[in-house]
């Protein structure tokens, strides 16, 4: 089963033809707070399956690929299965 944004009036993963990557909340409180007030929900509490989707962030937030240099120097590339925000 795939999780549906929290986030009002967003249908992220809500069809089954548009799928996207979705976040758990932070684990951090005051991170979460943040996250909670740019959300907008009035009298939010979020709960473990609480999730927000990658619409609501920068691309540059997101990590979808790895980037390494092999032992001759050439750079690599690999694509993530799942995508990652950076810290």
């Amino acid at each position: 089963m795939g999780f549906c944004c929290c986030v009002p009036n967003c249908r992220g993963n809500y069809q089954k033809t548009s799928k996207v990557s979705v976040f758990s909340f932070p684990k951090d409180e005051t991170l979460k707070r943040k996250w909670i007030q740019a959300i907008r929900r009035k009298n939010f509490n979020p709960t473990k399956s609480s999730k927000v989707c990658e619409k609501h962030f920068d691309d540059r937030d997101i990590i979808k690929v790895v980037r390494a240099y092999n032992e001759h120097g050439e750079n690599l590339e690999a694509k993530l299965d799942r995508v990652k925000l950076k810290e």
